[in-house]
């Protein structure tokens, strides 16, 4: 592509065929609404602009091919003031092609959403990118997709919002990037001036989510983009900005309750189990909790009972008709303060579940429980025995249940009688 400076394209605009510089009739009818500040909108999106090269019938859209100019496009997008929207799905693997291409996009001033879609790496593409981040005073949301930013890349971005001198972003997307912490860590400090952010994504990348990967994000992260819905989000909100009225239990379902929208969190696809056992763990103002379901994932599962565990507030803890392995559970209820009545219905407490629930109830160094709740578990008198003996020490156990478990035999009744009072048989 021959040298071009940008007195080669002024003295040619308005005389230049655009049927010689594009593949099409209709990308020449696109660039000459971008020419002459023409844009069309359509109902779904006003000064929307995409580029991409596979069939996409959305508004004004230049369908790439061989014969379009790259540097042309660039040149009329950068001058054009009507362009609110630029959706780039595709870059030319000509290196000279996308250099024309960027170094004339930086000139627009209008543009407020750039949303990049391409499989690309970022050495290609976040230096071209930088003058447009840093020098464009009305862009408010940026997205990358599926660009592959190391750390060298991560840095670059870094240090143009840090020169951005416009900290008006609202909106930040980094999905499918291959981030590591460190990368993400360094974005996340180039974002301590930007006041005005309230959307964060950064789901689908390599970070490893440990406890410091959610402190960074917490204040930051877009909670509609980790929920299904938005009275989800509107829950996390209330967990996370410690907003939680401590006479509200929380309840965790999967099924839907009209008349308590407001407690009720109702799981479905799109819900992020790690945030919201996060969101519990860290606040300090709720005291009961209800599991009426839990992730069949064992990441998932993971992740949210790390978080659920690191909690000290709750009072209550409800679960019902889950499956759950007790030891995920032990660090709760070893550690736990506050924590004074712990009910567990139908979720199948096996010898070895049992087991490992004695071992927590021994080692729980604040014996403060005054209800505990194992009915309909299918309980065997090994099973009992083993809790029962763990509970010595628990002066404050005013009712221990164990209604409705038919395998309890007289060696388990037997057992009972370490108990102090037993609320129901």
């Amino acid at each position: 592509m021959e040298s071009r400076d940008n007195n080669y394209y002024d003295v040619r605009a308005q005389d230049v065929k655009l049927e010689d510089i594009t593949s099409s009739a209709h990308n020449a009818k696109i660039l000459r609404m971008l020419r002459d500040d023409d844009l069309a909108s359509t109902e779904e999106e006003e000064g929307a602009l995409y580029i991409v090269d596979y069939t996409f019938d959305h508004g004004n859209t230049i369908f790439v091919k061989e014969g379009d100019d790259w540097g042309w496009l660039g040149y009329f997008i950068g001058r054009n003031k009507q362009i609110r929207n630029l959706h780039l799905f595709y870059l030319p693997k000509d290196g000279d092609q996308v250099d024309a291409f960027m170094e004339d996009i930086k000139h627009n001033k209008s543009i407020e959403y750039l949303d990049f879609q391409h499989k690309i790496e970022g050495d290609s593409i976040i230096d071209r990118l930088a003058p447009f981040i840093i020098h464009n005073t009305n862009l408010k949301q940026l997205r990358l997709f599926e660009v592959d930013l190391g750390f060298d890349c991560a840095h670059r971005l870094a240090v143009a919002l840090i020169q951005r001198q416009h900290k008006s972003l609202t909106r930040l997307s980094l999905k499918y990037n291959n981030l590591s912490n460190v990368a993400l860590e360094e974005i996340i400090g180039a974002l301590s001036g930007y006041t005005q952010l309230v959307s964060l994504y950064v789901e689908e990348n390599l970070s490893r989510r440990d406890q410091k990967y959610y402190d960074m994000l917490a204040h930051i992260i877009d909670l509609n983009c980790i929920t299904s819905s938005k009275k989800n989000a509107k829950i996390l909100g209330r967990l996370r900005d410690d907003a939680w009225h401590k006479k509200e239990y929380l309840y965790i379902t999967d099924l839907y309750d009209d008349e308590n929208g407001d407690k009720y969190f109702i799981v479905e696809e799109g819900d992020d189990w790690g945030w919201l056992g996060y969101f519990i763990g860290k606040n300090e103002q709720i005291r009961g909790v209800n599991l009426y379901c839990l992730p069949e994932e064992e990441d998932e599962m993971d992740a949210f009972m790390k978080g659920l565990c690191r909690n000290q507030s709750i009072e209550r803890l409800d679960i019902r008709r889950c499956d759950i392995d007790i030891s995920s559970l032990s660090p709760f209820i070893i550690n736990s303060r506050n924590l004074r009545a712990l009910e567990l219905w139908n979720v199948d407490i096996s010898l070895e579940n049992a087991s490992s629930l004695a071992m927590a109830l021994s080692r729980r160094q604040h014996k403060n429980l005054t209800r505990f709740v194992l009915s309909r578990n299918n309980l065997s008198s090994e099973a009992l025995a083993e809790i029962t003996a763990a509970l010595t020490g628990y002066s404050s156990l005013e009712s221990f249940s164990v209604s409705g478990n038919v395998l309890i035999g007289r060696d388990g009744c037997v057992s009972l009688g370490a108990i102090i009072r037993v609320a129901a048989l």
